[in-house]
């Protein structure tokens, strides 16, 4: 029924005006963007909300909108306004990730944890999905959750930086699989070293290199890789514990050798 109103109305519109809905709602939506580029907030809403009452089948128009609505602090307008674009789009990944992003300004990732599922029913592959949705679980300690996700993210994320393998290894190693954890953090050490990274400094990436071969009862090689991690000066962000471990068990190895 809401449909049929719709199109209802387009047909009544494009009878008024010389050009069509769908073209008098762009030129509208064109201007509102040139005031929003500007900063006038004010022209800009205006322009948006009235080209929606002339053609609300423009998807690129409700997501200006919403944005524009958490700019001046009414995210729940924004909400609201991407739900009514979902409504008629049930299918657009793009519009239910932007309301996904929303529910998590206003701290309800339950609600953003339901559209990032949906994104990912839809498109399995889906990237920004993934990533949010493995962070996610993380966080919630949901490690087995969080693996299916960074394992898809390792499989299919072409970043050179290996971020998401990064997050991989990290989950391997919440879950106990330290021999597979290891092998994740050399992956990402590879790319660090070769790429850099705006993430990690290649210390901490050998340090936890290290953590985990200690972990699968690999001392030795652990100790190696201790080493490096302190001849690369570790990482600035690095604690007292984790200065002590990697000293104590690099110098347990030369104490072996010797």
């Amino acid at each position: 029924m809401r449909l049929i109103f719709l199109f209802i109305s387009i047909l009544v519109i494009g009878n008024i005006y010389a050009v069509t809905p769908k073209e008098y709602a762009q030129r509208l939506y064109t201007h509102g963007s040139a005031y929003h580029a500007e900063g006038d907030l004010v022209r800009a809403r205006n322009h948006y909300e009235y080209a929606l009452e002339i053609y609300p089948l423009e998807k690129r128009i409700y997501a200006s909108l919403s944005y524009l609505y958490v700019e001046i602090g009414m995210i729940h307008k924004g909400i609201e306004t991407l739900s009514r674009a979902i409504e008629l789009f049930p299918k657009d990944t793009d519009l239910l990730y932007h309301r996904a992003y929303f529910y998590t300004l206003i701290h309800r990732n339950d609600l953003a944890l339901n559209d990032w599922n949906r994104i990912i029913s839809l498109d399995k592959k889906n990237i920004e999905a993934r990533w949010q949705r493995g962070h996610y679980h993380l966080k919630a300690e949901e490690y087995h959750d969080a693996l299916d996700d960074f394992r898809m993210l390792d499989r299919y994320d072409t970043d050179p930086s290996k971020i998401s393998t990064f997050f991989l290894a990290q989950t391997l190693q919440m879950l106990g699989q330290y021999d597979a954890a290891a092998k994740k953090f050399m992956e990402y050490a590879s790319a660090v070293e070769h790429h850099g990274s705006y993430w990690h400094p290649i210390g901490e990436a050998y340090f936890y290199i290290a953590q985990n071969l200690r972990l699968a009862g690999q001392e030795k090689e652990a100790a190696l890789y201790y080493g490096k991690a302190i001849d690369a000066k570790l990482w600035p962000g690095v604690t007292p514990a984790q200065r002590v471990e990697a000293q104590k068990y690099s110098d347990h190895y030369l104490s072996i050798v010797k």
